[in-house]
């Protein structure tokens, strides 16, 4: 496929309604009430993008953050055809020279490298478009032998290094809309529970503090008690939420200190508790201050998937049956979507709403399905996979109020790029997805909805596929989770920077 191809898919019918009708259906669409034949037309039409790459063999995206605004610009990161000088895992970088990127309409632009850097990835855009991420550099951590990360931001064409609290590493995790950028870096104190090997995927020897970075100051938000923090998420009420360890206490079941979410707020920390466990994790925060994630029960056995609010603290949201739930996002109409295990020993993407969690189930027959995002229309952007390997999974959306539909039924015929997975699907249902490659490359699709009027490069699913895909779903031959299946789904609802893995230090 192309980079500067466009793709079909069939169009939408719409009806034209008039005066008091038009008026009380828009009420409705702004509060999700209707249901996706009603607002979105009897089919779903796109036109795909292949974002190609700078000549090189992949291109991605941080399948956790925003990584595509209300626009359709995507940020990510992709192979040039130059060789690294860092040996491979040194830094970011996996052999290549390997730029950000900006997508927007067809259009492929290299946004380059902290200097001495081999590769720089984005892990959030905000709506002017401001990128922020995370970039190696060519100087030598001397405690690990690895290149320093940085936490970066791309603004007004030019990019800067935000800066540690005086230690090698730093990670850049969200952006606001008005330029407020969270993450977390290192100090100089040693750290020996290693925070950020065991929450980023990033060993370091020495502490990490959660930041907050604005009109080029870094400012140190603290933490909960314990010696480490780490800001992932900030709303444009200036509002943070992060982890942080509360003591330096390890607890025998999780070797680890506890950790606990918590949500920065006009220069305070406040934890927002636990289900009763020695860990809890966060995944997003809406404008409406609601925060979702998940938490360890009492025992840390088993973990819940929570919804924290001011005024309500922290519900656990249950679960379909076993061990685990985890709540992968939240939007602002309070729709929450995740995973969970299921009493057949499966782990299904769930959808809480109006106070009952539903199983989306999942397509092609695979056994296993999660979540990564929803947006403000209740379209859901997920994965469907073997339940013992992620390797085989398909691309996902589910509608409002409508069964799971595989992303590859939009492909041309012919093409020879399978939809993995989808990493984020923004408010006018651009989805941005992973596509492999035969030979293993993997590059990053771009799904953009048609309008009623538009014909040309459109791409339909038909009806021939969307019914067999449901009797795949219902024909799907059950394959029960493992415990080591288990973690890996759980370590991977967790994993805030994809591609960051440095599991050996020298």
């Amino acid at each position: 496929m192309n980079s500067s191809q466009n793709y079909l898919s069939p169009s939408n019918r719409s009806f034209r309604r008039l005066g008091l009708i038009v008026a009380l259906a828009a009420m409705f669409l702004a509060h999700g009430l209707l249901s996706a034949q009603q607002f979105r037309g009897s089919r779903l039409r796109y036109r795909i993008f292949d974002v190609g790459t700078f000549g090189g063999p992949n291109s991605q995206t941080n399948g956790t953050s925003g990584v595509m605004n209300k626009f359709g610009v995507v940020a990510g990161m992709a192979d040039s055809d130059q060789l690294c000088p860092h040996a491979p895992g040194v830094g970011l970088s996996t052999g290549f020279i390997s730029p950000a990127f900006m997508w927007r309409h067809g259009v492929l632009t290299n946004i380059g490298l902290l200097p001495g850097g081999c590769a720089s990835l984005p892990v959030g855009i905000n709506e002017k478009g401001t990128i922020v991420g995370v970039s190696d550099n060519d100087i030598i951590d001397p405690q690990t032998g690895l290149a320093e990360i940085r936490a970066d931001i791309r603004k007004n064409g030019h990019i800067h290094d935000l800066g540690t609290f005086g230690g090698h590493n730093g990670l850049s995790a969200d952006v606001n809309n008005h330029d407020i950028v969270v993450g977390g870096a290192e100090n100089e104190d040693p750290d020996p529970f290693d925070f950020a090997g065991s929450l980023l995927g990033l060993p370091t020897p020495t502490a990490w503090q959660a930041f907050a970075w604005s009109n080029g100051k870094l400012h140190n938000l603290g933490t909960l008690g314990g010696p480490d923090s780490f800001a992932f998420f900030i709303n444009d009420l200036n509002e943070i939420n992060g982890l942080s360890f509360t003591n330096a206490i390890p607890n025998a079941t999780t070797g680890l200190p506890t950790v606990e979410p918590f949500i920065w707020k006009n220069g305070h920390m406040r934890s927002l508790g636990s289900l009763g466990g020695t860990f809890a994790y966060v995944s997003n925060i809406t404008n409406h201050s609601e925060i979702v994630g998940y938490s360890n029960l009492a025992g840390d056995a088993a973990a819940h998937a929570y919804d924290w609010k001011p005024r309500q603290g922290m519900k656990d949201l249950g679960a379909l049956g076993g061990t685990f739930s985890s709540a992968s996002w939240v939007n602002e109409a309070g729709e929450i979507v995740g995973g969970s295990t299921t009493n057949d020993g499966l782990f299904h993407a769930v959808r809480w709403r109006r106070g009952h969690i539903e199983d989306l189930g999942t397509v092609a027959g695979l056994p296993c399905s999660v979540t990564a995002q929803v947006n403000a229309r209740g379209e859901i952007a997920g994965q469907s996979f073997d339940c013992a390997d992620f390797s085989n999974g398909h691309a996902t959306l589910w509608e409002p109020n409508g069964p799971g539909i595989d992303l590859n039924a939009f492909l041309p015929p012919g093409s020879d790029l399978t939809l993995y997975e989808t990493h984020f699907v923004n408010d006018r249902g651009e989805i941005v997805a992973v596509g492999v490659l035969p030979n293993g490359d993997q590059h990053i699709v771009v799904l953009v909805p048609c309008s009623d009027r538009e014909s040309e490069d459109c791409r339909s699913a038909g009806d021939q596929t969307a019914t067999s895909q449901r009797q795949s779903i219902l024909n799907a031959q059950p394959s029960r989770l493992s415990p080591e299946s288990l973690s890996v789904i759980r370590a991977k609802m967790a994993k805030r920077f994809r591609v960051i893995s440095r599991s050996s230090q020298k």
